[in-house]
Protein backbone atom coordinates (compact mmCIF):
# COMPACT_ATOMS: atom_id res chain seq x y z
CA UNK A 1 0.00 0.00 0.00
CA UNK A 2 1.68 3.74 -0.53
CA UNK A 3 1.42 6.33 1.35
CA UNK A 4 0.28 9.96 -0.63
CA UNK A 5 -0.05 13.18 1.02
CA UNK A 6 -1.51 16.27 -0.42
CA UNK A 7 -2.89 19.85 0.61
CA UNK A 8 -3.91 22.65 -0.90
CA UNK A 9 -3.83 26.34 -0.08
CA UNK A 10 -4.98 29.50 -1.66
CA UNK A 11 -2.94 32.37 -1.66
CA UNK A 12 -4.41 34.88 -3.65
CA UNK A 13 -7.98 34.61 -6.14
CA UNK A 14 -7.29 32.41 -8.86
CA UNK A 15 -3.76 31.14 -7.60
CA UNK A 16 -3.02 27.94 -4.99
CA UNK A 17 -0.08 26.27 -3.96
CA UNK A 18 -0.13 22.59 -3.74
CA UNK A 19 2.06 20.05 -1.24
CA UNK A 20 2.15 16.50 -1.89
CA UNK A 21 4.65 13.91 -1.34
CA UNK A 22 5.41 14.56 -5.43
CA UNK A 23 6.78 17.93 -4.60
CA UNK A 24 4.96 21.68 -4.88
CA UNK A 25 3.11 23.28 -7.43
CA UNK A 26 1.69 26.33 -8.01
CA UNK A 27 -2.01 26.40 -9.54
CA UNK A 28 -3.20 29.54 -11.76
CA UNK A 29 -6.74 30.68 -13.50
CA UNK A 30 -10.44 30.12 -12.74
CA UNK A 31 -11.93 26.78 -11.29
CA UNK A 32 -12.74 25.13 -15.05
CA UNK A 33 -9.18 26.36 -16.70
CA UNK A 34 -5.94 26.12 -14.43
CA UNK A 35 -2.64 26.23 -15.64
CA UNK A 36 -0.67 23.87 -12.97
CA UNK A 37 3.39 24.21 -12.67
CA UNK A 38 5.30 21.80 -11.53
CA UNK A 39 8.78 20.12 -11.35
CA UNK A 40 7.27 17.96 -13.84
CA UNK A 41 6.51 20.68 -16.52
CA UNK A 42 3.24 22.56 -17.15
CA UNK A 43 0.35 21.20 -17.66
CA UNK A 44 -3.37 23.02 -18.66
CA UNK A 45 -6.80 21.49 -17.67
CA UNK A 46 -10.00 22.55 -18.94
CA UNK A 47 -13.15 21.30 -17.41
CA UNK A 48 -16.87 21.56 -18.50
CA UNK A 49 -18.81 22.44 -15.35
CA UNK A 50 -20.87 19.77 -13.61
CA UNK A 51 -20.24 17.13 -16.05
CA UNK A 52 -17.04 15.60 -15.22
CA UNK A 53 -15.71 16.29 -18.14
CA UNK A 54 -12.28 17.47 -18.62
CA UNK A 55 -9.33 17.56 -20.48
CA UNK A 56 -5.24 18.29 -19.10
CA UNK A 57 -2.19 18.28 -21.94
CA UNK A 58 1.14 18.90 -20.99
CA UNK A 59 2.32 22.18 -22.72
CA UNK A 60 6.12 22.23 -23.80
CA UNK A 61 8.57 19.31 -23.93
Amino acid sequence: MAFRFSTSKKILPGVSVNVSTSGPSVSIGPKYAKLNISKRGVRATISIPKTGISISKKIGK
